[in-house]
């Protein structure tokens, strides 16, 4: 009797001990599961709050930065038309400072040409007017002899004897002769003259037409002077023009340039962050992963320990049982 009661009293104090062992298990579990759940909701409102907000604010970051890459390759696209543009319009404007100088050559080279010819001329006018001074100067001479010659001719005749009557026939033919050579010398003398003003009228005409021209030809060449002074004005301002939208374009293309860095380094910082997040979002699935494999273990524990109480249990039964059948032997005996 002794014997299996303290068999008894041993397995229902291994059965207690179990009980205890179980229920701390139970506890344990239980608390570990409340942990899971407890980081299970930690992780999902870490997840949905945090990469929500920061995938919101990144995704909107990303979709500002978007949008100005999209408006700064229009600017570009519109730099890059108006830098074609000036470039067109430099190259025409090139094309009509070429053509202005060669322009400016062919108005200097004429230029040049009535320079010598206005030179010919002022030279032909002086020969002319030396000439006119010369025959004016023939002129005076040979209308001084035909005076000097008049006055010898009417004194000799004076002279001539009043008193020889027998002669007044030849008188009167001297007479008459000298009136006829008179008269012809009057009229070779007259027609001396017209020839010679005739010819002094028509080299005075030459003169002064030589000075008409000469005077047309210095109001071209002041009129030639100013327009190659108003080209050469129109020049350095289109040489400025230029020089000043070529400086405006590599102004707008060095802040381009700088605009597209700085958002190139803001994308490059964006993405650094995402895959922070990214490797943060892994680091908790990985938890997450750990943590299941943790229930998944303790799981198979409980079991293990469940399914050692339903043994224990069972034989703990048929011991009971087996106590039943001798308890009628015992209160025989």
């Amino acid at each position: 009797m002794f014997p299996i009661r303290s068999s008894i009293l041993h397995e229902k104090s291994q059965l207690q001990e179990l009980n205890s062992r179980l229920e701390s298990y139970l506890n344990r579990v239980r608390q570990l599961e409340e942990e899971n759940r407890w980081l299970v909701r930690e992780i999902q409102q870490a997840r949905s709050e945090g990469r929500t907000e920061r995938n919101k604010a990144c995704e909107e970051e990303i979709k500002q930065m978007r949008w100005k890459l999209k408006e700064l390759a229009k600017e570009k696209t519109k730099t890059e038309m108006q830098r074609q543009s000036l470039w067109q319009e430099v190259m025409e404007l090139q094309a009509l400072c070429n053509t202005e100088q060669t322009a400016r050559k062919g108005i200097l080279q004429e230029l040049s040409e009535q320079e010598k010819v206005h030179q010919i001329e002022e030279r032909t006018n002086a020969a002319l007017e030396e000439y006119i001074f010369q025959l004016q100067s023939e002129y005076q001479i040979l209308e001084a002899e035909h005076e000097q010659a008049k006055l010898e001719m009417t004194e000799e005749i004076r002279r001539a004897p009043q008193t020889i009557v027998a002669q007044c026939c030849n008188v009167a033919l001297v007479e008459q002769g000298v009136e006829n050579y008179a008269a012809l010398f009057s009229e070779m003398w007259g027609e001396t003259f017209e020839m010679y003003k005739s010819k002094i009228e028509e080299l005075e005409f030459i003169v002064q037409q030589g000075r008409g021209r000469s005077e047309d030809l210095e109001k071209e060449k002041i009129l030639l002077v100013r327009e190659i002074e108003a080209l050469k004005k129109e020049l350095r301002d289109q040489n400025d023009l230029q020089k000043r939208l070529e400086d405006d374009f590599l102004i707008v293309q060095e802040k381009q340039d700088m605009d597209v860095g700085e958002y190139q380094r803001a994308i490059e910082l964006l993405n650094d962050e995402k895959q922070h997040l990214e490797s943060i979002i892994d680091q908790n699935l990985k938890e997450q992963q750990q943590l299941m494999q943790m229930k998944m273990g303790l799981s198979l524990e409980v079991a293990t320990y469940r399914a050692l109480l339903e043994a224990e249990k069972n034989q703990q039964l048929e011991t009971q049982d087996h106590l039943q059948k001798f308890r009628p032997e015992i209160g025989r005996a």
